[in-house]
């Protein structure tokens, strides 16, 4: 009895929309945003693994890590030869998983606003 007095209150009201609103934008992430960022993981990871045989990610980030302790315009230049010396298709590959990462992290950023809403 004491708790429905609580809610009846003039504070309890705004109480129970938190609640209520923490549980619905819950439930939304779960079942909308969830399994959205889950494929675009998948589909990432997919395309990284079937390109294995082409880019031998090993060097490529070892170099990657060389050039970066040289300085952040030596990690510049590195990143544009690599890209501009490469092939179309791991041109295209990593165009389509900078644009997969993009828009997860849109929908990361969003399901996060969305969860600072209610505190």
């Amino acid at each position: 009895m004491d708790q429905q007095n609580e809610y009846l209150s003039e504070g309890g009201a705004d109480k129970l929309r938190k609640q209520i609103m923490r549980r619905v934008t819950t439930r939304w992430m779960l079942t909308k945003k969830l399994p959205q960022v889950a494929a675009e993981f998948g589909l990432i990871t997919f395309l990284v693994l079937s390109a294995r045989p082409r880019i031998f990610f090993g060097a490529v980030f070892d170099n990657a890590y060389q050039a970066a302790i040289s300085g952040p315009v030596s990690l510049a230049k590195f990143v544009l030869f690599a890209f501009a010396n490469t092939t179309p298709g791991v041109k295209m590959l990593l165009a389509v998983v900078t644009v997969i990462g993009i828009m997860m992290v849109r929908d990361l950023y969003a399901a996060r606003r969305y969860a600072s809403i209610l505190k």
